[in-house]
């Protein structure tokens, strides 16, 4: 797969994340969308990003998103797995361009992602939250 020279919205990769209670292991990593405007990243230092995670407790829930196994054009997303919408994280971007292209988010995964981050920032309500 051809590496862009430059991160664009709905982009995966596979980098470390750092947590806010803990920096990650050696060689730990997660795959994580970008989720910033695209203009914006054309001049960005740090850039907003959504981790995927295995772990699908809760991937109904109205401020994740559910992803079947291979849904993503991504290797690595080989079981059932969630987009974590309700934690942002910021990456360096020397980190995420250091890290390992994983391919693009389809568009409908994408508006699912856009629908659950602005419930889970509060631009939208939700019966399921209250």
């Amino acid at each position: 797969m051809t590496i862009p020279v430059h991160p664009k919205r709905g982009f995966i990769y596979f980098i470390r994340l750092n947590y806010i209670d803990r920096p990650a292991e050696k060689d730990e990593k997660h795959m994580v969308i970008v989720i910033q405007n695209n203009k914006l990243l054309q001049q960005a230092t740090e850039v907003n990003v959504l981790e995927i995670t295995s772990n699908t407790k809760n991937a109904s829930a109205p401020f994740n998103v559910f992803l079947p196994a291979n849904i993503l054009p991504c290797e690595r997303q080989y079981k059932d797995s969630k987009v974590k919408c309700h934690i942002l994280y910021g990456v360096k971007m020397e980190d995420l361009l250091s890290g390992e292209f994983c391919g693009q988010v389809p568009d409908d995964v994408m508006a699912q992602i856009d629908d659950a981050l602005l419930l889970s920032l509060g631009f939208l309500d939700s019966p399921a939250l209250k």
